[in-house]
């Protein structure tokens, strides 16, 4: 059987966060909220099927909105709740946007 040998490395860790246990550290995310962010930009067409006046004065972004509806099924089953994000907020309605492709 090889001989194990253990040897010790001088010096303090830069951070000593990077030593805690994981189970220390999960604790410590938890214990600060472990809720997190990011903002995804996301870009859709209006279709024909999406611009059938409903109401006195509809503008293009009631037109915009009423496309995000008919898109919104296939936005939850990619990133819907449970797989894995915890929920999904709409930060801005529908506005227009150059896309420079």
């Amino acid at each position: 059987m090889p001989e194990l040998k253990i040897i010790k490395i001088e010096g303090e860790p830069v951070d000593s966060t990077v030593v805690d246990h994981p189970s220390e550290m999960e604790r410590k995310i938890r214990a600060g909220g472990n809720r997190w962010r990011i903002v995804v930009e996301l870009t859709w067409d209006v279709t024909a099927e999406d611009i059938t006046p409903r109401w006195m004065g509809d503008t293009d972004e009631d037109f915009a909105n009423r496309a995000w509806y008919r898109i919104r099924e296939s936005l939850n089953a990619i990133i819907g709740k449970g797989r894995p994000f915890a929920h999904w907020h709409l930060i801005k309605r529908a506005h227009r946007c150059l896309e420079l492709d």
